[in-house]
C-alpha cells in the first residue's frame, strides 16, 4: 500500500511543471543585470540627451543674441551714414574743384550701399526730394534698378512706418532680383511724432548673409513683425521672400510676450526642432536660430547604440559565465535528486560524492549520512519485523502506537500442536528447533496472507489476531480463511513425514470474535504489542476443545454469526466454560461453501484428518483443570 502511494506521489510530482534550477538562476540574474545595466544605460543616455538638448538650446539662444546685437549695430551705423547722405542731398553739397556730390562720395564709400533717397510729403503724397545711386555697383552686380522704385517709394510699408516716426526694414530682393534690404527711417521730425522727411536706403545682404551663414547644423534667419522672411543665408529664399508664419517658432516670435525664448517644436513633416529667437530693432525684427533635433542629437543616438551594444555584450558574457557557474550547482543537485529517487525506491546504499567545498558539498555529505541512517533504520526495522508484525513495527517506529491500550473488536486465534510433549521427548534440542521453525514459518505465512497479526508464540502454540492494528473488513472471515490455509499447509508439511524422528503433526485451533483491549503492554523500557480480555480467554478455551471433539478448527457462536452462510460448519455439544455463566455453542469448520473440495460433514473431516469419532463421556474433565464441561 505504501509503495503504491509512493508511485502515485512520484507520478503526480512528475506531472507538475518543472523549472530547472540553472534556468531560474540564469533568468533571475540576467533579469537583474538587464534591469540594472539597461536601466543605468537608459538613464545615463536620457540624462546625456537632456544635457545635449540644453546645450543646443543654449547655443541657439546665444547665437541669436549675438546676431541680433550685430545686425542691430549694423543697422544703427547704416542710419547714421544715411543721415549724412541725406544732409548732403538736402544741402546740395559738392566737393570744391571737382563738382562731385558729397552724397555720391559717401554712398560709394559703403561697399554694400546701392542707393539712398530723401523723401518728403507734399499734399499727402510722397515725393523724392533727393537721391544718390551707385550706378557702377549696380552694373557690377547686374542689378537693374526699377525706375518706379523712386516714384512709388512712398507707398512701401516701411516708408509709411518711417513717416510715422518708426524705422523699418524690408526684404527688397524680389524687386531688385538680388539679395538686398531696404531701410527707411525718419530724418527730420515735426510735431505729433511724425517725420517731415525720411531716408530710404537700399543695400545688399552680403554682410547679413555672412553673419547668418550656417554654423555646423544650425540655421539662422531674420523675420519681420508679420512673419515674412527678411534675410536668410539661402539666397533663393531671400528672392522668394516667403511668409514663415506657419513655423511654430516664427509664430512664437511674433505673438510671444518674451523678447527671447527657447522651445522645441515640430514642422509640418513631423520633424522635431530645437530653437530660440531674439527680438531686436525695437521688436520689429527677430533673429531665429534653429537646429533639427535628430541631427543635433545624432551623436547622442550613436552613443546610445554603442552603450546598448556594450550592455548586450556584457549581458551575453554574463549569461555564459552564469550558465557555466550554474553547472557547478545544478550538476551536484541533479546527483542529489537522482540519489533521492534511488533512496525513495529503497536503495539506501547510494552515495553522492561531494564535488564542491560549499553548501552543496555539505548537503551531499549530509545526504550520505542520511542514507546510512536510513539503511541502519531499515535494517533495524527488518530485524524488528522478525520479532513483531511488520505493520506494528512500522507504526511503533513512527510513534503511532503509544504505551497503553484501546478497546477494539477483533478475531482471536489460538493453535496448538497435539502431543507436543511426547514428540519433543523423542527429538534432540536441535531437531526440535528446526522442526518448530519450519512449522511456524508455514503457519505464520498463512496468517500474513490473510492480513492477520501473530501476537506471540507460546512454546508450540500460536496466538494470532485479525483486526489489529487496523481492521480489514470482515476480520472473522479472514481468521477462518487463515485457519483453513493452515490446515492445507500442515497437510503439505506432513507429506513425507513419519517415524520417531519425523512424526506426523496434528494441530487444533480455536477462533473467537469479541471486544478486547489492544495496545502496548509493559513498561517504557520493555513493551509488547498484544491484546487481553475475556474474548482472548474464550478463544484459548475453544482451542483446547479440538482434542476432545476430534477436529482441528473450532469457532465460537459470536464468530459463527458473523460468517453465517460462508462456511460449511457442524455444531458441537454445548459446553460450560469456566468464568462464563451461559452455555457456549461451538462449531467445527469443515470448509468454505464455495470450495467443492471441502468435507461434507464432520465424519468426512475426521476421516481426512485421521481421527476417530470422539467419546465425550470418556473425557477426563478434571484433567483439564476444570476449564470446561460438556452439557448433555
Amino acid at each position: 500500500m505504501n509503495r503504491g502511494k509512493g508511485v502515485h506521489e512520484k507520478s503526480k510530482a512528475s506531472s507538475e511543471r518543472f523549472f530547472p534550477l540553472g534556468v531560474k538562476l540564469v533568468s533571475i540574474v540576467s533579469l537583474l543585470l538587464i534591469l540594472s545595466l539597461g536601466g543605468m544605460t537608459v538613464l545615463a543616455s536620457d540624462l546625456f540627451k537632456k544635457d545635449v538638448e540644453q546645450t543646443v538650446k543654449a547655443n541657439t539662444l546665444d547665437r541669436a543674441g549675438l546676431l541680433s546685437s550685430k545686425i542691430e549695430n549694423d543697422l544703427g551705423g547704416y542710419i547714421n551714414i544715411g543721415k549724412l547722405i541725406a544732409a548732403s542731398l538736402e544741402g546740395g553739397l559738392v566737393y570744391q574743384g571737382t563738382g562731385e556730390g558729397v552724397a555720391s562720395q559717401l554712398l560709394s564709400q559703403q561697399p554694400d550701399f546701392l542707393f539712398a533717397l530723401l523723401l518728403g510729403k507734399r499734399k499727402g503724397s510722397v515725393e523724392v526730394l533727393g537721391r544718390s545711386v551707385d550706378e557702377a555697383r549696380l552694373a557690377a552686380l547686374e542689378i537693374a534698378l526699377p525706375a518706379s522704385i523712386f516714384e512709388e517709394a512712398g507707398e512701401a510699408g516701411i516708408v509709411a512706418s518711417a513717416f510715422a516716426g518708426v524705422p523699418a526694414v524690408a526684404n527688397a530682393s524680389p524687386e531688385l532680383k538680388y539679395p538686398a534690404l531696404a531701410l527707411a527711417f525718419p530724418y527730420e521730425m515735426k510735431g505729433g511724432g511724425e517725420a517731415g522727411t525720411v531716408v530710404l536706403l537700399g543695400f545688399t545682404m552680403d554682410k547679413v548673409i555672412e553673419s547668418l551663414g550656417s554654423r555646423e547644423l544650425y540655421r539662422y534667419f531674420i523675420v519681420d513683425a508679420s512673419g515674412t522672411l527678411v534675410a536668410d543665408a539661402d539666397q533663393k529664399l531671400d528672392l522668394a521672400r516667403p511668409s514663415l508664419r506657419g513655423d511654430a517658432i516664427v509664430r512664437a516670435s511674433i505673438t510671444g510676450v518674451p523678447k527671447t525664448m527657447q522651445l522645441q517644436y515640430s514642422d509640418s513633416g513631423g520633424r522635431r526642432y530645437l530653437g530660440s529667437y531674439q527680438r531686436f530693432f525695437e521688436g520689429r525684427l527677430a533673429v531665429v536660430s534653429t537646429v533639427r533635433a535628430d541631427l543635433a542629437l545624432a551623436s547622442v543616438y550613436l552613443i546610445q547604440k554603442r552603450d546598448f551594444l556594450i550592455t548586450g555584450i556584457i549581458l551575453c558574457v554574463s549569461m555564459l559565465l552564469l550558465f557555466a557557474f550554474s553547472k557547478t550547482i545544478t550538476i551536484p543537485v541533479k546527483r542529489l535528486v537522482a540519489g533521492a529517487n534511488r533512496v525513495a525506491e529503497g536503495d539506501y546504499a547510494v552515495v553522492v560524492p561531494p564535488t564542491t567545498r560549499d553548501e552543496i558539498g555539505m548537503l551531499s555529505k549530509a545526504f550520505n549520512h542520511m542514507g546510512k541512517g536510513l539503511a541502519d533504520r531499515e535494517k533495524l526495522k527488518t530485524v524488528f519485523g522478525k520479532f513483531v508484525n511488520k505493520e506494528v513495527a512500522e507504526r511503533a517506529m513512527s510513534g503511532d502506537i503509544q504505551l497503553g491500550g484501546e478497546l477494539r473488536t477483533a478475531a482471536i486465534f489460538f493453535s496448538d500442536i497435539r502431543s507436543f510433549t511426547a514428540i519433543s521427548e523423542r527429538l534432540n534440542p536441535h531437531e526440535i528447533v528446526e522442526f518448530l521453525n519450519d512449522y511456524m514459518t508455514r503457519m505464520v505465512a498463512c496468517v500474513n496472507r490473510t492480513h492477520g497479526l501473530v501476537d506471540k508464540f507460546i512454546g508450540d502454540s500460536i496466538m494470532a489476531v485479525w483486526g489489529l492494528p487496523a481492521s480489514r473488513g470482515n476480520d472473522t472471515e479472514n481468521a477462518i480463511d487463515g485457519a483453513l490455509l493452515m490446515r492445507r499447509a500442515l497437510a503439505e508439511f506432513n507429506e513425507g513425514r513419519g517415524g520417531d524422528r519425523k512424526p506426523i503433526i496434528k494441530a487444533g485451533s480455536g477462533i473467537n470474535t469479541g471486544e478486547i483491549i489492544a495496545g502496548q503492554i509493559g513498561s517504557v523500557e520493555r513493551m509488547e504489542y498484544t491484546c487481553i480480555g475475556d474474548a482472548v480467554n474464550l478463544a484459548s478455551r475453544i482451542e483446547g476443545l479440538c482434542k476432545p471433539f476430534k477436529t482441528d478448527i473450532l469457532v465460537s457462536q459470536e464468530s459463527y454469526e458473523l460468517v453465517r452462510g460462508i462456511y460449511r460448519t457442524a455444531p458441537m455439544r454445548k459446553i460450560m466454560v469456566k468464568g462464563k455463566a451461559e452455555p457456549q455453542q461451538v462449531y467445527a469448520v469443515l470448509g468454505r461453501l464455495d470450495d467443492p473440495a471441502s468435507p461434507r460433514d464432520i465424519a468426512e473431516l475426521r476421516a481426512w484428518l485421521g481421527w476417530d469419532s470422539p467419546d465425550l463421556d470418556a473425557v477426563d474433565v478434571d484433567g483439564h483443570e476444570n476449564k470446561y464441561s460438556f452439557i448433555k
